[in-house]
């Protein structure tokens, strides 16, 4: 079993890695953005770049919902 430092750096980690890949996912969905009217195409390289910036974004939902499966996991693991 993890010690609950390992466990808290795992979920960091996780919650870190799943941000971005839903910003990620979420720029190559639709990757054009409006600049003064004028649709731009955002190229592969710099797409990595954008999701850094939208990630913290997604990190808002992201994080709570890991502990809440966190906890009722545990929750569930314990009978109660």
């Amino acid at each position: 079993m993890l010690s609950k430092r390992s466990l808290r750096w795992l979920f960091a980690g996780l919650s870190l890695a799943l941000s971005y890949l839903a910003a990620f996912v979420g720029i190559s969905v639709d990757p054009y953005w409006e600049d003064n009217g004028v649709l731009e195409y955002i190229p592969w390289d710099d797409r990595w770049i954008w999701a850094a910036w939208w990630a913290p974004l997604f990190l808002i939902g992201v994080g709570p919902v890991l502990y809440g499966l966190y906890r009722l996991i545990g929750a569930r693991r314990r009978g109660g």
